[in-house]
């Protein structure tokens, strides 16, 4: 896929009619925007394999680690793969020893903790993990985890849809053609799907409900989490200053990341303005900011790149994510015609004084290297 700007609008999926009423919107999903158009799939789950990166490192799971817990401690779904019976693991100060592992819920139990004299403690979720090493029992050789070279990751598809009725009586009411009014109503269902489907990208988790039948799509924040991306915290909370971005970009650089962009909320934007690596001159591609609005980044971590500078309402203020747009992608559902499930409309029962439509998209994401992407948290 090529990684010049695309919008979301300009999608080879939509028909010509959604395509034209979707340029229409005042509103622009500046994630979803970031991610590049992929492929049709014909299933409800998109996997993908890749090699992850050399640190080994992970992080505690849903719920953390009481202090003296030895069984069912949850990490990291992307860690579990990687760990084995016999590794020792250290999380803020103190080291554990693996008995076992269980791929398939994510959580470890271990011989004891507090190992080696360390201080056994609680450890909240996110904590990060590192495999310090493996201390085998005499005559016992168990499998190196770590040697796996390539890891599968996936993601679910994610349906929305929005109900669209106007009737003849609610036209005249508003004084309005009834085929305007209907347009008027396709338009804010279709603003109101973007806002949905762009949060999606950003925080959205990836989940399988085979009770309810019903499936969500991870977004930004689940993929880095996932795949034990770099995740780190301002010194002083609620402040953020150059020595907590390079921080993280430190972090980014020494794992070979090419991230090229940073996804602000507007009133962490704000607080950036003023910090020295902020340029508003960055060229970013082939486009130049003008008018001493803050573009991009600029650092040494960043080996004469920048990145560039992402205002995304729909993030929440607590956050600055740090991505490779390049390793973004989104996938609709092939419709038994071969067309695409995605803002799509479709007619329902109606008559002659009221119309009725459906709005619905299915829509995954694919976050390649997300281990190389990162979170500040503020």
């Amino acid at each position: 896929m090529s990684a010049t700007p695309f919008e979301i609008k300009d999608s080879s999926y939509l028909a010509d009619y959604e395509r034209g009423v979707l340029a229409l919107l005042n509103y622009a999903p500046a994630t979803l925007n970031l991610f590049q158009e992929d492929e049709l799939i014909d299933s409800y789950k998109v996997v993908w394999y890749e090699e992850p990166y050399g640190v080994e490192t992970g992080m505690v799971g849903t719920g953390g680690w009481d202090i003296d817990d030895t069984t069912a401690l949850p990490v990291s779904e992307d860690f579990a793969k990687i760990i084995g019976k016999n590794h020792i693991l250290e999380i803020e100060g103190e080291q554990v020893r693996i008995l076992s592992v269980n791929t398939e819920t994510n959580v470890i139990s271990v011989r004891e903790r507090g190992f080696g004299g360390t201080v056994a403690s609680a450890h909240d979720a996110s904590s990060i993990i590192t495999i310090v090493g493996k201390a085998e029992e005499e005559n016992e050789i168990t499998e190196n985890y770590s040697a796996v070279s390539r890891i599968e990751r996936y993601n679910f598809v994610q349906e929305f849809t929005e109900d669209i009725a106007v009737s003849a009586r609610s036209a005249k009411q508003r004084m309005k053609d009834f085929d305007d009014l209907l347009q008027d109503e396709q338009l804010a269902k279709m603003r109101k799907m973007m806002k949905y489907v762009n949060r999606t990208a950003l925080l959205g988790r990836k989940n399988n409900d085979t009770v309810n039948g019903i499936m969500t799509a991870g977004g930004l924040r689940h993929a880095i989490e996932i795949a034990g991306g770099v995740i780190d915290a301002c010194a002083i909370g609620g402040t953020v200053t150059d020595s907590d971005i390079k921080g993280v970009l430190q972090t980014l650089a020494e794992r070979g990341s090419q991230a090229d962009t940073m996804i602000v909320n507007p009133k962490i934007k704000a607080k950036l303005n003023s910090l020295a690596n902020f340029t508003s001159a960055t060229i970013v591609g082939a486009e130049v900011n003008l008018g001493g609005v803050v573009s991009g980044y600029v650092s040494d971590e960043l080996e004469g790149r920048a990145l560039k500078i992402v205002v995304d309402p729909e993030l929440t203020e607590d956050a600055i994510y740090i991505v490779d747009s390049k390793n973004l992608f989104w996938h609709a559902v092939k419709e038994e015609d071969g067309t695409a499930s995605f803002m799509k409309l479709s007619e329902e029962p109606s008559d002659s004084s009221k119309r009725k439509q459906t709005l619905r998209t299915e829509i995954t994401f694919v976050v390649k290297q997300a281990d190389l992407m990162g979170i500040l948290t503020v």
